[in-house]
């Protein structure tokens, strides 16, 4: 491209030059005894090739334009001097609360994998609210363009994903959860094994009467959420919790055994953590 580029400036420049040296001519012939046939075959061709210069430059110019640039992809040089690209995987944690998640998770890993091959590393990210969604680094000006075909895809899994959501209850439920920890504690998850104590004041109902502790309350959950909360817990009839590897749905009894292990481990690991569950006070100095 800047072989192009630079010669068709290369012709430009000449064909500026070539003007001079025909009025140079012009002036000459005309001042001393006419003009020649010599002088107007001379003229007739500096005339000619600055336009042919002028056209060949546009063209030129123009293929430069519309040139796509060149997405290498990420190279990692190893010790043997073989090269390979970047490895990535995608996130597919959200996929397991999905209705069909395997499916979801193929379409989405042949969107990345096509990506990536062209030479973009952020595209392990399905959910188009987070932060680390490719279409957001690029509207950031923190990536290049895609190119239109594929920027047209990603447009439209961003659609999808929240056409999933909506006949996806245990996804729909992870999400909130998640933006409510995200707005409250800056974190992407309940800190300290909290999902039990939002899950209890939820199955209560009584909005107006958060739990003690003030660790949910209206500042962070709306009226809303909370009531879409409470009908995705019954809808769905359980909770999802995070088990130190992974998040997990868990029902029925499987989750009442959960909510022990998460006070068992809250006290065990973090005593100076309340909840209104076993106390009347919060904090470090109770």
């Amino acid at each position: 491209m800047r072989k192009l580029l630079g010669l068709a400036i290369g012709l430009l420049g000449l064909a500026m030059l070539t003007f001079p040296v025909a009025t140079l001519v012009w002036e000459q012939q005309q001042y001393t005894v006419g003009l020649s046939s010599k002088g107007i075959a001379v003229l007739g061709a500096a005339l000619v090739l600055a336009v042919l210069c002028i056209i060949t430059a546009y063209r030129l110019a123009i293929q430069v334009i519309s040139i796509e640039p060149p997405h290498a992809p990420p190279i990692r040089q190893f010790r043997s001097g073989e090269t390979a690209p970047l490895p990535f995987k995608v996130d597919t944690e959200k996929f397991r609360f999905m209705v069909d998640g395997d499916k979801e998770l193929a379409s989405f890993t042949q969107l990345a994998e096509d990506t990536h091959a062209l030479g973009w590393f952020d595209v392990r990210e399905p959910s188009p609210e987070s932060a680390a969604f490719l279409l957001h680094h690029i509207r950031r000006g923190s990536r290049l363009e895609l190119p239109p075909d594929l920027d047209g895809r990603w447009r439209e899994w961003a659609d999808r994903y929240f056409e999933i959501r909506k006949r996806s209850p245990q996804l729909e439920m992870r999400d909130l959860i998640q933006d409510i920890t995200e707005r409250q504690e800056g974190l992407s998850w309940p800190f300290y094994a909290t999902e039990d104590v939002l899950e209890e004041w939820i199955v209560a109902g009584n909005f107006d009467a958060p739990i003690e502790t003030g660790l949910y309350s209206a500042e962070y959950v709306t009226r809303p959420v909370f009531d879409r909360l409470r009908e995705l817990r019954f809808l769905t009839g359980g909770w999802i919790y995070d088990d130190g590897a992974e998040l997990r749905f868990a029902s029925g009894e499987e989750w009442e055994r959960v909510k022990a292990e998460l006070r068992s481990a809250r006290e065990r690991t973090n005593p100076h953590l309340r909840t209104a569950k076993w106390a009347d006070t919060w904090g470090p100095d109770s």
